[in-house]
């Protein structure tokens, strides 16, 4: 079977994961692709009805045709057990997307961005398969080689940055 492109946009707590990915998104859905979203819920704790809602819903507001959220032993796609992300992507690629968005899963070895708030953040530059960096403070990683943006204006660039999602540019 061959997977659609898949991205992964990982960050810490309130790094702007979910604004990042609406957009992209909204981007992709514009463009008239059709982006699936896996997002991580990476506690221990059960999804409330709130999580389940919030982020879910802005993400297919945003243009998604399919979302969903796993973590704590259950998926939001009222399941009763959990699923790994490789089968996550396995059963997405059944719907035929053009692209799989997936926020968290820091682990996962699928080309990523990385979302840096503030310097103690600069830890998750040793994940793998990094493409691009976000960025709140606009001192960190100047020099860094792969593309490096500012998380207040990286949308100026959002078509240089869909283009190495989709896989359509390689950094060097």
């Amino acid at each position: 079977m061959e997977y659609p492109p898949i991205f992964q946009v990982v960050g810490y707590k309130k790094s702007g994961k979910t604004s990042t990915l609406e957009k992209l998104i909204h981007y992709g859905d514009q463009l008239g692709d059709r982006v699936a979203v896996i997002k991580h819920h990476g506690h221990t704790t059960p999804l409330d009805e709130a999580h389940r809602l919030n982020d879910s819903e802005r993400l297919h507001e945003s243009g998604a045709f399919i979302t969903s959220v796993a973590g704590a032993e259950e998926v939001q796609m009222q399941m009763t057990s959990s699923l790994s992300l490789e089968k996550m992507v396995k059963w997405y690629s059944f719907l035929e997307p053009d692209l799989i968005l997936v926020e968290g899963y820091k682990k996962a070895k699928y080309p990523k961005a990385v979302i840096i708030r503030k310097g103690e953040d600069l830890e998750l530059l040793d994940l793998d398969n990094i493409q691009v960096v976000l960025t709140w403070e606009h001192n960190i990683l100047i020099n860094w080689p792969v593309p490096v943006y500012s998380i207040h204006d990286w949308a100026e660039n959002i078509e240089e940055l869909y283009s190495i999602i989709k896989g359509d540019h390689h950094s060097e």
